[in-house]
């Protein structure tokens, strides 16, 4: 079954960012994108309302279908250090942001499936079962490619 096969891979995505921190990876989430200095490039698009993230840290990552996928903090807890917030997936366009403590981070919406990955994700096993790789963290399959 479908369902079987894509599992242990989400379990394996999961605990290599782990992994990573273990390793010194530098970055607390595991995705070096996170880092970079922001540029006008980073701004989100005019009209977008999206929300729920650390204010000036999205990254942009790549643009599909007409659809913006940018990398961000997730907003730190009181208490947390905001380097350890967590990712999200912001997308723009859909007024869309989804946020978890690790990567891989997956959000739903009409037409699309979409993850960010932390730079030591192998997307091997998922660009074979329909995703597609439109930024090294970001990770991308249509509807009609998960059937």
């Amino acid at each position: 079954m479908h369902v079987n096969r894509l599992s242990p891979l989400l379990v394996a995505a999961v605990a290599l960012p782990l992994l990573a921190g273990c390793s010194g990876s530098g970055t607390a989430s595991g995705i070096k994108l996170l880092e970079q200095p922001a540029t006008g490039a980073n701004a989100l698009p005019p009209g977008g309302n999206a929300t729920g993230f650390q204010p000036g840290s999205a990254r942009f990552a790549a643009r599909v279908d007409g659809l913006s996928y940018y990398v961000a903090r997730a907003l730190a807890p009181d208490g947390l250090d905001a380097a350890d917030a967590g990712v999200c997936l912001v997308v723009p366009e859909e007024g869309m942001t989804v946020c978890g403590l690790v990567a891989p981070v997956t959000a739903t919406f009409p037409g699309h499936t979409a993850m960010v990955v932390p730079d030591v994700f192998d997307p091997t096993g998922f660009i074979g079962d329909g995703w597609n790789q439109a930024h090294r963290n970001v990770l991308i399959r249509s509807d009609s490619a998960a059937k």
